[in-house]
This record gives C-alpha cells, sequence and structure tokens, in this order.
C-alpha cells in the first residue's frame, strides 16, 4: 500500500479523529480486496511459467486475465459505494467521516486489480526492479504530496493523493509491462536468423 505516510501525517496535523476513520475505512478496503488478491494468487502459477522466457508470456497471461480482474474489481468498488452506510450498524459516531472516506476509496478495486496483475507479469518474467522502481516512485510522491496537502485539506486530501499515486503506478506498470514485451519482441525479431533464399 502507498498509503503508509497518509495516517501519521494525519495525525501530526491535528486530524487524529479523521486518521481513525481514514484507518478504519482502509481496513474495509482490505477485507473488499481479498477476492482479487485470491485470484491473483491462483493465476500465480501461470504466470511464473510463462516467464521462464521473458517477460512476452506473462504479458499475454495478464491481458486475458485483466479482463476478469477488472470486472471483479468494479463490483467490489459498486459494492462499497453502495454499502458503506452500513458500517454505521457496527460502528458509532466517533468516526463520522468514514463512509466519505470509504466511497472515495471505492475505485481502488479497480485501479489495484490490474495494478496486482500487470505487477505480478513484472515479478514472473525475472523484471521485479521495475515493479520495485515504479512501486517506490509513486510511494515518494504520494508522501510530498501528502506533506503538502494534508494539512491543508485533512483526509480528503490523503484520499485524492492515495488513489492519484495508484493510478499513476497502475498506468506505469501496465507501460512498462508492455514496453518490455515489445522490447523482447524486437530483440527475437532481430535475432531471428534469416532465409537464405529471400537474400
Amino acid at each position: 500500500m502507498l498509503n503508509a505516510s497518509d495516517r501519521p501525517i494525519l495525525v501530526n496535523s491535528g486530524f487524529g479523529n479523521q486518521s481513525g476513520s481514514y484507518n478504519l475505512a482502509y481496513r474495509v478496503l482490505g477485507l473488499a480486496l481479498t477476492p482479487s488478491l485470491a485470484m491473483m494468487r491462483a493465476s500465480t502459477k501461470r504466470l511464473f511459467h510463462e516467464g521462464d522466457q521473458g517477460i512476452r508470456g506473462p504479458f499475454r497471461v495478464a491481458r486475458k486475465l485483466s479482463v476478469p480482474t477488472a470486472a471483479i474489481g468494479i463490483v467490489i468498488g459498486s459494492a462499497l459505494w453502495i454499502g458503506a452506510p452500513l458500517i454505521r450498524i457496527v460502528i458509532d459516531d466517533k468516526f463520522p467521516e468514514v463512509v466519505s472516506v470509504i466511497r472515495w476509496l471505492a475505485v481502488l478495486p479497480f485501479i489495484k486489480s490490474l495494478q496486482f496483475v500487470f505487477g505480478n507479469a513484472l515479478d514472473a518474467s525475472a523484471n521485479q526492479i521495475w515493479r520495485f522502481r515504479l512501486t517506490l516512485s509513486a510511494a515518494a510522491l504520494n508522501l510530498v504530496l501528502n506533506l503538502i496537502l494534508i494539512p491543508r485539506y485533512s483526509w480528503r486530501a490523503a484520499v485524492g493523493t492515495t488513489v492519484l499515486a495508484e493510478s499513476l503506478l497502475t498506468i506505469t506498470t501496465i507501460a512498462a509491462s508492455w514496453l518490455l514485451a515489445r522490447r523482447d519482441a524486437r530483440l527475437e525479431s532481430n535475432a531471428a536468423p534469416t532465409n537464405p533464399a529471400a537474400v
């Protein structure tokens, strides 16, 4: 998760109660992501089997998996949005912003489902360094934006910067997978022996 800095900055900025709402909403989100994580674990063996010859195989698998995983993410996000008020049944009024925070975060199951599948494609093809670099960059961006915006806009800034950072991480992870797959295809094409009869 890229939100490791959000809660401490909320507390240090004087938004301790809102930090509680944010933390609770993230726990709900973590539970909601379980189906997507289970699907990713189920596909791990297939991705790593395809990764023996580079990233082209895992990228093809990731593209196929992206449709059902994105669909699951949309269903989960919709359920979070619609069902957010039900959390009032199990908590008191100590966290008044929690319903709003959950609804703002409801887009993340869709975003992270794609991030998981293409990130795993990088891992399966021995390109983990790219996933690490992209994740580190997104976390650094999130931290900087939090330091600037949370003191002014409280939990809304925390949610907004997290969604932005996770979205950028997903886009760059997909782009890195695609570019590396194209690079491998180009290298394979250049290494292919030419047909003497065609010369």
